[in-house]
């Protein structure tokens, strides 16, 4: 599922977003004459579930959500509504695929490397433990480099699946 597109630092939903019931729900509820909220709505959702996301090296959901409205345009005092995390949920359970699976397992993997390395104590007999994690953090590195790339290329030969189809000799009538 490619619905977002994070162009000139403005995310962008195509058309189809809108009749997918989560996302129309949202669009919906907004009562502005701008739709700026749904908007904003359908960032938050882009920057909190899609893998392609500034925000997506931030793996504590709380924290990163707490980022992200911080800087996004909400008015003061915003409450994400039940329907906006229901999208959420309803995004990531489709457009999840078996690399981008791997990529937050990855990531997580990363973090928890990265928590154990802060938290360990030097002067602890645990040194060989705490060398080997730092060790293994450029090959996860590299890792997530290589499914980051492996789900771009799916993701753009589904869309020039999509868009490549040409017609038949015959379809226009011509011989």
């Amino acid at each position: 599922m490619n619905l977002f597109e994070l162009n000139d630092f403005n995310v962008t939903f195509s058309p189809q977003a809108l009749a997918l019931k989560p996302f129309k729900a949202i669009w919906d509820a907004d009562k502005t004459k701008d739709k700026s909220k749904a908007i904003n709505e359908l960032s938050f959702i882009y920057f909190m579930a899609d893998y392609r996301s500034d925000f997506a090296y931030i793996v504590d959901e709380d924290i990163r959500e707490k980022e992200i409205l911080q800087n996004l345009a909400f008015s003061k005092g915003y409450k994400v509504h039940k329907r906006v995390y229901e999208a959420i949920e309803f995004y990531k359970e489709h457009s999840q695929t078996v690399s981008s699976r791997l990529l937050s397992t990855a990531r997580l993997a990363v973090h928890k490397i990265e928590e154990f390395i802060k938290t360990a104590d030097i002067t602890d007999i645990n040194l060989p433990k705490i060398f080997s994690s730092a060790k293994q953090l450029p090959e996860l590195s590299k890792t997530i480099d290589t499914l980051e790339e492996q789900i771009k290329k799916q993701q753009e030969n589904k869309s020039n699946a999509r868009g490549s189809i040409s017609k038949g000799e015959l379809e226009d009538g011509g011989f």
